[in-house]
């Protein structure tokens, strides 16, 4: 839980930067392109919380998006001997990052709250 909470601290402080992108949650969408390419929702459940306990512990996160599918296999294949991270995570979490990369990413503008429409004045009748 205290990796959450740092990683939270950390997005707070890049700004514009929100947790949906660092770690998108897992959606319906998620799940559906997860199912496409064999993967369950605990699988990728357990590897987005891999993601976000295990590789907070040493790194700032970044945006899924900001890798290649091979840039991730390369970096996670790499990073699970030094992390010490066993199998099941390893492909946990490769497969959680592969399908959310695979879904859109959020828009930043639809989590603004949209300006207040101007009301129209009511005129008056000319006589």
């Amino acid at each position: 839980m205290a990796g959450i909470g740092l990683l939270w601290m950390a997005a707070s402080l890049l700004g514009c930067v929100s947790l949906e992108q660092l770690a998108p949650p897992i959606g319906d969408r998620m799940v559906v392109i997860g199912r496409d390419h064999g993967f369950d929702l605990n699988t990728l459940s357990h590897g987005r919380q891999v993601y976000l306990s295990r590789c907070i512990q040493c790194h700032n996160l970044e945006p899924i998006q900001r890798y290649s599918q091979a840039q991730w296999q390369a970096i996670v294949m790499e990073m699970a001997v030094e992390a010490k991270i066993d199998t099941r995570q390893t492909s946990d979490l490769l497969a959680y990052l592969l399908t959310a990369r695979r879904v859109e990413p959020p828009d930043p503008k639809s989590h603004r709250k949209a300006a207040p429409k101007d009301k129209a004045v009511p005129q008056s009748p000319s006589s």
